[in-house]
């Protein structure tokens, strides 16, 4: 080389154009192999890149071109040199007079078919030689003098088996030296190759954006170090490995992995592994890719009333045969109807609607690639369940003083939280109180409302009307007067004592804060669970205004005496100052 730029690596080839073979660079790229007799010349080179082949033979006759490439493009060659012919030929000294030596065919050879071996021995034509095949002796093709008398060339003709991977042959002269024949041996494992039949891609069902390996098997191939491309349409640039087992018959299976990332335009792509050796035609196999698309799923559009029955497909692109999971929190759902065309499946699912799916969520899954993450999408249902509110009046006074009733309006067990309540008595609106909403276990929610009516001799109707999502009323209704009044006893009903307790205790809280105005209030939770708590409240509430009081009682307590202890300092000091004056304090 000229110039160590561009920067790229340099291999050797024997042989030109695409019939060229690998024959030694510093790092073979994926499938190539070194030959091991070869080595730089140089060490370290930068522009000197000639090579050192040592143990030449006869078959490594041959052209071999240099050949440079870049980095940024180690497919396409930069440049080549003009190719440099090598010839090895067996010369004879008088020296080797005698001495067999076995030449073999220069390319392998396909198990199955013919292949010749020659031995020629320098020297006279009288001598004889023998072959054997391990053990046993074979019967030469052809036996011939040339050279003037001076050599003697035989010639054996062999069908290849995978058992002659094992096998050497030897050339054994006879004649010259009876005693101790000379021989020269040939192992047959250097000259056969063992073809693999259509390999074996595996075809899985690939998930779009996943990291993938690809896997092309090649079963009871010899040698091992066989070349393998991976196509679609053009060289796959992406990198591969390749790993071999060897068998007990001297064969291997090599499996070469091609790594990438799957991507949209992969779908219906032809990818083809194609493995062979020099010289010898090679075998394809070919998968079509399938690419599968995420999950999708799809439910109502609108909020949807619960004991209402819903829809929701799943639908993944790409395969027409995937199978869907449906699944409604960590329990399996079945019941889904699939359905298929040529580029992609669907499920539909129909589920009825309650309450308690309020917390819940829906999912659908599909297989995921080799036992991988497993891809899926869901759907929560407070997304458009629609859970319509239950509304009770209750009344939770008798009437005061001033003729004053109080009533309450229970709203429970809806969904989502947004709801207007309104207080008609006789069609005529109410000043009322709208305590704050508070969310239940089940996910719904509950609220109360407060109203004071002044209650007479003449029945008249009070309605309490409930606005949920802006646009659905829901209402209850009593019939009030004074004589009505016995709905709520003064004492001796627990039930009404403890309503009474619960109304006093907003009424002062209301006339704490707001001095009178109306205003939203939360309910405390032990009101809206369970009478026993409810009477706790009452309890705690009594509690809290007795310590209230102590409190306030302490407080004037110590006001009081931190004035006594004032006045008594204060003449302390006056009788001191007194004493330091020479008066005697009185």
């Amino acid at each position: 080389m000229t110039s160590e730029t561009p920067v790229g690596p340099v291999r050797w080839y024997k042989g030109a154009d695409s019939k060229h073979i690998h024959f030694y660079s510093e790092v073979p790229k994926g499938g190539d192999h070194n030959d091991p007799r070869v080595t730089w010349t140089m060490e370290n080179p930068t522009v000197n890149y000639s090579i050192t082949v040592r143990d030449v033979r006869v078959n490594d006759t041959g052209e071999y071109y240099c050949v440079k490439y870049t980095k940024a493009d180690e497919e396409k060659p930069y440049t080549s040199g003009p190719g440099i012919n090598m010839t090895v030929k067996v010369t004879f000294s008088s020296s080797s007079t005698g001495v067999p030596i076995i030449t073999g065919p220069a390319s392998r050879v396909k198990v199955g078919n013919d292949l010749e071996l020659t031995c020629e021995v320098n020297g006279a034509s009288d001598i004889t030689v023998k072959w054997f095949k391990d053990e046993q002796e074979v019967t030469p093709e052809l036996r011939d003098t040339s050279g003037g008398g001076k050599s003697s060339r035989s010639v054996i003709r062999l069908t290849a088996k995978i058992q002659d991977i094992k096998s050497v042959i030897r050339c054994q002269e006879s004649g010259l030296s009876a005693q101790t024949p000379l021989e020269d041996k040939f192992h047959l494992k250097d000259v056969i190759a063992v073809l693999p039949g259509v390999p074996v891609i595996e075809n899985p069902k690939l998930v779009l954006d996943d990291s993938v390996n690809m896997m092309c098997k090649l079963s009871g191939i010899y040698p091992k170090d066989i070349k393998v491309t991976w196509t679609w349409g053009k060289m796959f640039e992406s990198s591969h490995s390749q790993h071999a087992e060897e068998h007990e018959d001297g064969t291997f299976t090599v499996t070469s992995v091609l790594s990438f990332t799957v991507k949209e335009d992969m779908r219906g792509i032809r990818l083809t592994c194609q493995a062979g050796y020099e010289g010898l035609t090679p075998v394809s196999g070919t998968v079509t890719l399938v690419v599968r698309a995420p999950p999708s799923i799809k439910g109502p559009q609108k909020r949807v009333e619960t004991g209402q029955t819903v829809s929701f497909t799943c639908e993944s692109l790409g395969d027409q045969d995937t199978s869907i999971t449906w699944l409604k929190g960590e329990t399996t759902v079945s019941g889904g109807q699939k359905m298929s065309w040529s580029d992609g499946t669907r499920s539909e699912l129909k589920v009825t609607l309650n309450k308690n799916d309020v917390k819940s969520r829906i999912y659908c899954q599909i297989p995921g690639y080799r036992g991988g993450s497993v891809p899926s999408d869901a759907l929560n249902f407070s997304t458009f369940i629609l859970a319509i509110p239950e509304v009770t009046i209750q009344k939770t006074s008798a009437e005061d003083s001033h003729s004053i009733s109080s009533f309450h309006c229970a709203i429970s067990g809806f969904y989502p939280d947004d709801i207007e309540v309104m207080w008609l008595l006789e069609g005529q609106p109410l000043n009322s109180i709208l305590f704050k909403s508070i969310k239940t276990p089940d996910g719904t929610f509950t609220a109360f409302s407060l109203v004071h009516v002044i209650v007479t001799n003449e029945v008249k109707q009070l309605t309490c009307v409930v606005t949920h999502m802006g646009n659905r009323n829901v209402a209850d209704s009593v019939e009030v007067s004074k004589r009505s009044s016995s709905d709520v006893s003064d004492g001796g009903s627990a039930s009404g004592n403890r309503f009474e307790c619960f109304r006093r205790h907003l009424e002062c809280r209301v006339r704490e804060q707001v001095k009178g105005k109306l205003i939203r209030e939360s309910v405390p939770h032990s009101y809206i669970f369970g009478d026993l708590k409810f009477e706790l409240l009452c309890q705690r509430s009594h509690f809290e205004a007795q310590k209230h009081e102590q409190n306030h009682y302490r407080h004037r307590e110590n006001l009081r005496m931190t004035k006594i202890n004032g006045l008594k300092y204060h003449e302390e000091e006056r009788k001191r100052a007194l004493e330091c004056r020479g008066y005697k304090a009185e």
